[in-house]
């Protein structure tokens, strides 16, 4: 018996010793994530702020320094995110990827924040990677490179690989992509078909979907309105009161454009409404959000050839339907490998409770994903 147990215990060090980095990192992500920075707050520990736009690629980001002058490295890609990188679940990604012993860098994309500024999102994460592979971010081993692109982060985290390829880059070695949508065309006729949320959670599904939706259909409107209200001097006051909540309920002061308040009107219409409202509303955000969504600029993923892809969608995401996962996966396959994970363990950017062998599934994944990468 107790050589038994003996060899039981080895083949558990065995199997668990190689994936430490990984098991860590799960574990990371389960622990309870931290609130939003504010504005005025300083870095928090371990974190570096890199503010050289001419340097770095980006106006800001989030340095966390591996072990060692040439660490593998990870670029994480947000998804929207009105904080920016003082999101607090930004914060709680990067200390995950972190204790698995890479160095994370973590850009903010003025696209996901405010999708009026200018700039667009998948150039700035090419730039990033020219930063790390150049030697302006300290800690980077510049062959030694993996992107992690969470939900519409997903898209942009693919479009800026091919086009840092497509330059001549090299050292990226895989892309993790969670909750990544594959064609928003598809997934924008849930979003506007949906009901509103009420104001107040009462802790169902049905409730997530619709608060999603309504959050969703929000962006997508603010990234239509200098298309839809041009020099409309409404424009900013209007994109102010909608940034505030996905479903504002103060009233609209100051705005008097008819224009600009029949899209306020729209924002609170009935789902019918909505609806038959969305062409014209993705047509008019177009130009904003194009690099989010893969279907709409297929010919780009040629220049993914020879970088692994894994995907990571959870059957209760409440924003992007797990469908998406197998559509962007066959895209996908015409070019390089692709590993595709189907967890209840995860929604859209939460971490839930699972079973052991669905743990084990996630271990084994993020596992071979920091394995290509060379960590």
């Amino acid at each position: 018996m107790a050589l038994l147990a003996f060899c039981v215990a080895a083949v558990g060090v065995a199997l668990v010793v190689p994936r430490a980095p990984a098991i860590a990192c799960l574990l990371g992500f389960q622990a309870a994530v931290g609130a939003d920075l504010d504005v005025e707050s300083p870095a928090p520990a371990g974190f570096r702020l890199l503010a050289d736009e001419a340097r770095y690629g980006v106006a800001r980001a989030w340095h966390l320094a591996g072990k060692g002058r040439r660490a593998p490295a990870i670029l994480f890609v947000h998804g929207v995110a009105p904080e920016g990188i003082r999101d607090g679940r930004i914060l709680h990604a990067a200390r995950a990827f972190h204790a698995a012993g890479f160095t994370v860098v973590v850009p903010e994309l003025p696209t996901l924040v405010n999708p009026l500024l200018e700039g667009e999102a998948s150039l700035a994460v090419a730039g990033v990677l020219r930063a790390m592979t150049g030697g302006a971010i300290e800690g980077v081993h510049p062959e030694r490179i993996g992107i992690v692109g969470i939900s519409v982060g997903g898209g942009l985290a693919l479009r800026g690989c091919a086009h840092f390829r497509a330059a001549g880059g090299v050292g990226i070695r895989a892309l993790l992509l969670i909750g990544a949508p594959y064609d928003m065309r598809r997934t924008s006729v849930g979003w506007f078909e949906a009901e509103d949320h009420a104001e107040a959670s009462d802790g169902s599904y049905t409730w997530e979907v619709r608060n999603a939706a309504s959050f969703a259909r929000n962006f997508l409107i603010r990234a239509g309105l200098r298309t839809r209200l041009g020099d409309d001097p409404d424009l900013e006051l209007l994109a102010a009161w909608m940034a505030s909540e996905p479903l504002p309920t103060e009233p609209l002061v100051g705005v008097n454009s008819p224009a600009a308040l029949a899209i306020a009107k729209l924002l609170h219409a009935e789902p019918a409404v909505r609806a038959a409202a969305r062409e014209r509303v993705l047509a008019d955000a177009t130009q904003r959000i194009e690099s989010l969504s893969p279907a709409l600029w297929l010919d780009d993923l040629v220049h993914l050839r020879g970088t692994a892809v894994f995907l990571l969608h959870g059957h209760g995401d409440p924003l992007v339907p797990i469908t998406e996962a197998p559509l962007l996966a066959e895209r996908l396959r015409k070019h390089t490998v692709v590993s595709v994970l189907e967890s209840h363990m995860v929604g859209h950017t939460s971490v839930n409770d699972a079973t052991l062998g669905e743990k084990l599934a996630h271990v084994v994944q993020m596992d071979d994903f920091f394995r290509m990468i060379g960590r």
